[in-house]
């Protein structure tokens, strides 16, 4: 409902999908009742996007992204988690060495 209703909303998602070349949150089902033919997605689900390309796509999936962006987001957070952990632990003797030297 709020996807259609707020543009705040619907550009940050747009982003999402868009940049985690995703669709829904679990999958392409998400978004079954975006439109009252209850076939279509928004275009940013499609891999080439262009006006109106989410119409009528749940018919034909070849042509929009079907993974669905938590579980898109879930593997970026994996594939990034070790260099999160070493900026946190980089960050953490730093300060240690701060306190350590401030004596």
């Amino acid at each position: 409902k709020n996807y259609t209703s707020n543009p705040d909303i619907q550009k940050g998602l747009d982003e999402i999908q868009q940049e985690l070349k995703c669709c829904g949150a679990v999958n392409t089902s998400d978004w079954v009742f975006y439109k009252s033919n209850n076939i279509s997605v928004p275009d940013s689900c499609c891999k080439n996007v262009s006006l109106n390309c989410g119409d009528g796509a749940l018919k034909d999936t070849n042509k929009i992204y079907i993974e669905g962006c938590g579980a898109a987001l879930e593997s970026l957070l994996k594939k990034n988690l070790l260099w999160v952990g070493v900026a946190a632990l980089v960050i953490a003797f730093i300060e240690i060495l701060g306190i350590v030297f401030a004596c």
